[in-house]
């Protein structure tokens, strides 16, 4: 049961990408396919059979896509599959542009895209600047964000082009929700039977001020640890 709870905690945390979604999923049928027959075929397979079932419900190019633009995976967790093809990824980004955007396709659009895949043009220094934010993240332990990466290979003042947003809008999807749960939370502590005539907006304000605060306690590893069972 340990990949199914592993892949239950990835996907409720607050921080959750879609990305993870993805290769939560895929580790989880590993997993499970690399089982040998004689280890509860039952549970095997019902596990199985429900990993593709949900997974055929979801989304799947708008998260495989997601991978994809994530600069610290691109097309690396995929094992030769037709989709990402040169020929596929060009076909998978149009539709998605034609999803979200509309219109004519931007021929700067597959251009860049290009250039992502094999880290030429704008994108020259990617790899460098992703492995300096990674260095960073390991002295200071706070998580790396895939947008901060897209954000310096963009141009100061520019219009964004359309990869960089096609990136933007699919590495800010928020997979599950954690986030408006812990805040509705934050609400009930703040809004009380002795404390009802609050404002909207002041009910708001000390709703982000309380979170903040914690953010900055966790960050400086002042909040009490919860003690293991």
């Amino acid at each position: 049961l340990e990949p199914i709870a592993l892949m239950t905690n990835i996907h409720q945390a607050a921080h959750a990408w879609p990305e993870h979604v993805v290769i939560s999923f895929g580790f989880l049928y590993f997993r499970y396919f690399k089982l040998s027959d004689n280890v509860d075929s039952a549970a095997r397979t019902a596990v199985l059979d429900s990993a593709e079932r949900r997974w055929s419900h979801c989304d799947q190019e708008v998260f495989i896509a997601a991978v994809i633009i994530n600069p610290f995976y691109r097309v690396a967790p995929f094992n030769n599959i037709s989709l990402t093809t040169r020929a596929g990824l060009a076909a998978l980004f149009t539709r998605l542009w034609l999803r979200f955007y509309g219109g004519n396709i931007p021929v700067e659009l597959l251009t860049d895209l290009e250039r992502y895949l094999v880290s030429s043009g704008d994108f020259t220094y990617m790899d460098t600047y992703k492995n300096s934010l990674l260095a960073r993240a390991e002295i200071t332990h706070t998580p790396v964000d895939a947008l901060d990466v897209w954000s310096a290979s963009s141009h100061p003042g520019s219009e964004p082009r359309p990869l960089h947003k096609i990136a933007r809008r699919l590495l800010s999807i928020c997979p599950n929700s954690a986030s408006c749960e812990c805040l509705f939370s934050v609400f009930g502590g703040i809004l009380t039977k002795w404390r009802n005539w609050l404002s909207t907006e002041n009910l708001t304000c000390l709703a982000e001020l309380k979170m903040y605060v914690h953010e900055e306690h966790v960050r400086d590893e002042a909040v009490k640890k919860r003690l293991k069972r």
